[in-house]
């Protein structure tokens, strides 16, 4: 039996990595690779699956018919698995224990024999051997690396039979610990080249901001240059210099590209070439003598088929991300799709691709996470040829693409000898780009956030961080350690509900030229899509997961966008407004290109518009311009808003709103209201219930400090069950009724726990309302709570109508891409937009709502409500979105103080500033409409 899955060699017999393309016989250029007439796709196989790897599965033929690119979890073959940090399978390098489980996969297929033949894989998980004509041809792994075997020699006149076994588990995947589902088989497409016997196989491409473009291949080329259509100049040799006068520079904003074409011997190769250049001066990063800022993401190969993704797909997400004001990608924690670097040369995205490398597991000795192991691998000389191998195959793919402008050695696997010296080769092979890796941060700083060390090493061209305090990201890059400059490879960590600190981090980095930026944690939610909904880790019975830590993404795996990444679009908006007196000054952030779009402006009070213009902004980097508005007379509340919407700009849409924003104008006051006959009546324990006529119009209304759980509240709802939250109630100790006026005193007290909130509230009664006041004390073993405020049920469906932050659901910290205005929508529709159920869909800084026939206003201070159709013990009591049960009523929170979403699943602790206070108070004024 073949068994070089158990050994650490990465590849048999596979040619060498090179410059990714695809050769056509036609020089003009088509950008679908499939009409090359040198290029045929494989992906109509038979199937056969087996538990576990043995002589037999290198015998086995036919099966099944499938179609590949696909994962064979998800084809109904084993079962699907998140995994975080752990392995999945002992921790015992570089040993492959317990059941390998195998998928056979054959066809066949006929060849040019007059042809050089070749067979490309570009993406197989984990690792393969190939068969033609049953006669071994190679192996390889490296799932996320492209692996290309020379077939000449096999194949013969007529049908050739392909044979490819592919193997779960290798000794490579210690290498391949990527926080993910794990899945398996033939992710990216296979296909044929037929090509001359004499062509040419590898090429460089240097262009840089100056105009000089050099290129150096393994033959002796032709090239023609051309920009738009205009041959620019012809060149021939091995080597050969173009110097561009004043050549237009590419970058995100602006991605120029001029058009390559390579020929030899009958074979045209179409390149599109980006001249620019990236430096690191001091501690501050440039691109063509800019220190841009990276608003980034991080972006897993995940879509609703696993791994798999089509041109379409990758399209899909470089649009919606240039729509959201996204620059950059991390390719966590692999290589991307081969044509995600191309389409972001075209389109204008910023890569840092990282290599296909993490060892988290490694950590989990003897039995629990352990930071002391965390270098082992690093350090392990057995894993350096593998290690060497995943980072230079990585940059001799990609190394003529202009969008990539960072290498990443990886992503948490330690620091070593291993990254040590595979940074040497990377710098060596190519000097033009800088390197990141986050693991030279000492990695002791897991244990104490406050003192926190780099290792000094320069094969390292920047510190990197995740999910940094942004007091730590403040100090540090003021200090004299600050001497590279510094970027947040993770940040923001986007799981449920989420995001609450991203303009704080921006209001930081927009500040200082030594922060280039950060990526958030992470683009997309992985789950695994059924005909019920989405699942996560655990739903399939797996042994170990980390279940639903996975569903941490801007938008949902079928692309929805979630509040989150609205959050991450207004921190990263390339405008800025500041109200001057009666003008707003607009102000662009861009270095490169200028901004090009229609300013709306609409000026509102007492909720009708008073005044709307428009104004065309062709607007150059870093300049401003004033744009008028009336001022409205009004004694209510008035606001001008302000929409920036682009004309058509690659991939974003003309009409595209791509900044907004408000300034209040006139606050709102409170005002004398009453409506119909509204009484109240306290039960004994505190609770009291509305009625109108005699009929009961409310459920009875408590106070309560529950919420659904966020995902961010994993850890300190810890602290929240302590005293039993869960099962608090209300309490009255005091009652007292003085006329038209009752005085509650009382406290939330909970089984086998001390109280912990005492209360006040007062109810009263006029004519045609009634007036509610709260005031609340926390006891001091309570640190903050989740919220404090009334929670009832109305009847039925209801609309409803608020002055607040909206139009999306808004809290202290994540309120800044809603403007306050007038909204309004019917409960039912508020549905939960988490796979996991969650707190959602509150709003911030209401000063009053109406929700049918029951209106509640301010009387003094802002509060928060929501309305919708799921109660608090509903959302907790579920898993799934799909699990949600509506009864047709709508469930009504009004909230002294609601805690912030924060960030805090995967990084720091929520902020003082946005935690529910110790001690408040809310004033209310009901009517009854």
């Amino acid at each position: 039996m073949y068994n070089y899955h158990n050994e650490l060699e990465p590849k048999i017999n596979a040619m060498p990595q090179r410059s990714y393309y695809i050769p056509f016989l036609s020089e003009k250029y088509n950008d679908d690779r499939t009409k090359s007439e040198e290029m045929s796709l494989i992906d109509n196989w038979d199937f056969k699956y087996f538990d576990d790897i043995s002589e037999e599965v290198f015998e086995a033929e036919g099966g099944v018919k499938i179609k590949t690119p696909s994962n064979w979890q998800l084809l109904g073959y084993g079962k699907p698995a998140y995994v975080n940090t752990k392995f999945t399978m002992p921790n015992d390098p570089v040993n492959i224990y317990g059941k390998n489980t195998v998928g056979v996969y054959t066809t066949e297929k006929t060849f040019d024999l007059s042809k050089k033949n070749y067979i490309v894989f570009e993406g197989v998980d984990s690792a393969f051997y190939l068969f033609v004509n049953d006669e071994f041809v190679g192996y390889a792994s490296i799932s996320h690396n492209i692996s290309e075997f020379d077939v000449s020699a096999f194949v013969k006149k007529g049908n050739n039979k392909i044979k490819v076994v592919v193997l779960e588990k290798n000794t490579g995947t210690y290498l391949e610990d990527q926080d993910k589902f794990r899945l398996s088989g033939i992710f990216r497409e296979v296909y044929v080249l037929s090509r001359p016997e004499d062509h040419v196989f590898d090429y460089r491409i240097v262009a840089d901001k100056k105009g000089r473009l050099e290129i150096s291949a393994d033959k002796n080329c032709y090239y023609k240059l051309y920009y738009k259509g205009d041959l620019l100049g012809e060149k021939s040799g091995r080597k050969a210099i173009f110097n561009v006068k004043n050549p237009k520079l590419w970058s995100a904003e602006s991605p120029e590209l001029y058009e390559l074409v390579i020929f030899y011997n009958g074979e045209y190769i179409h390149e599109f070439v980006g001249f620019r250049t990236v430096e690191i001066k001091g501690n501050v990063f440039y691109l063509n003598d800019k220190p841009i800022k990276l608003k980034g993401v991080n972006r897993h190969s995940s879509t609703v088929n696993g791994f798999v993704e089509t041109v379409d797909d990758i399209i899909k997400d470089l649009k919606i991300m240039k729509e959201h004001n996204v620059n950059a990608i991390r390719t966590s924690h692999y290589p991307c799709h081969p044509l995600l670097p191309i389409l972001c040369d075209k389109y204008g995205i910023y890569l840092l691709e990282e290599a296909d490398i993490e060892c988290h597991g490694v950590v989990w000795e003897p039995g629990d996470y352990n930071q002391d192991y965390y270098d082992a691998i690093a350090e392990d000389s057995r894993f350096y040829p593998q290690t060497e191998r995943r980072i230079l195959d990585m940059a001799k793919r990609d190394k003529n693409r202009a969008s990539v402008i960072i290498w990443s050695l990886g992503n948490e696997a330690g620091w070593g000898a291993n990254f040590e010296n595979a940074a040497v080769k990377l710098k060596e092979y190519d000097s033009t780009r800088p390197i990141h890796y986050e693991g030279a941060l000492n990695r002791y700083y897991y244990k104490d956030w406050e003192n926190t060390a780099y290792r000094r090493t320069q094969a390292l061209d920047m510190y990197s961080r995740m999910y940094p305090h942004i007091w730590w990201l403040d100090e540090f890059s003021d200090s004299m350690d600050c001497d590279k400059p510094l970027v947040m490879c993770e940040y923001t960590h986007a799981m449920g509900n989420s995001c609450g600190d991203v303009t704080d981090y921006w209001n930081v980095i927009y500040k200082k030229d030594c922060l280039m930026g950060g990526f958030v944690w992470e683009y997309t939610d992985h789950a695994v899509k059924t005909d019920k909904g989405f699942l996560y880790g655990g739903d399939n019975g797996e042994l170990i997961h980390d279940g639903n830590f996975c569903v941490d993404g801007l938008v949902t795996p079928d692309r929805k966008i979630k509040s989150s990444f609205e959050e991450v679009k207004k921190a990263y908006e390339n405008l800025t407004f500041e109200r001057v007196g009666g003008k707003i000054k607009v102000t662009s952030r861009n270095y490169f290109a200028p901004i090009n779009g229609k300013i709306n402006v609409t000026v509102k009070a007492d909720n009708k518009i008073t005044s709307e213009s428009v104004a065309e902004i062709s607007l150059m980097p870093n300049k401003s311009v004033l744009i008028s508005f009336e001022t409205p007379k009004s004694n209510g509340y008035s606001a001008v808003y302000i929409s920036f919407v682009s004309y058509k700009n690659g991939l974003v849409e003309e009409g595209t709103e791509l900044a907004k924003a408000f300034f209040e104008l006139t606050p709102y006051k409170f005002t004398e209201v009453s409506g119909k006959n509204l009484e109240y009546k306290v039960n004994k324990d505190g609770s009291f219930a509305l009625y109108a006529s005699g009929e009961k119009i409310t459920s009875d209304i408590y106070l309560t400090d529950l919420r659904a759980y966020l995902d961010n509240d994993m850890y300190d709802k810890n602290n929240w069950l302590k005293f039993n939250i869960e099962h608090v109630f209300q309490i009255a100790d005091e009652i007292t009724t003085n006329k038209n006026e009752t005085v509650i005193k009382g406290k939330l007290v909970a089984q086998a726990s001390v109280p912990h909130l005492g209360y006040t509230v007062t109810l009263k009664q006029g004519e045609g309302f009634v007036d509610l006041s709260l005031k609340y004390n926390a006891k001091y073993i309570i640190e903050f709570l989740p919220r404090v405020g009334f929670e009832f049920v109305l009847a039925g469906d209801k609309n409803i109508e608020y002055l607040g932050y909206g139009k999306g659901e808004s809290y202290s910290d994540k309120h800044h891409y809603t403007v306050k205005d007038e909204f309004g929508y019917k409960a039912s529709e508020n549905e939960c937009p988490y796979i996991k159920p969650q707190e959602y869909g509150s709003h911030y800084g209401a000063d009053y709502v109406k929700i049918g026939d029951l209106e509640i206003y301010t009387k003094d201070k802002s509060f928060s409500f929501s309305a919708k159709p799921y109660s608090t013990k509903e959302l907790c009591s579920k898993n799934h979105d799909f699990e949600l049960v509506k009864n047709g009523d709508t469930y009504v929170n009004i909230d002294a103080a609601m805690s912030g979403v924060g960030t805090h699943s995967c990084g720091p602790a929520l902020s003082k500033e946005h935690r529910t206070k110790k001690a408040g108070e809310l004033n209310l004024r009901i009517i009854l409409k």
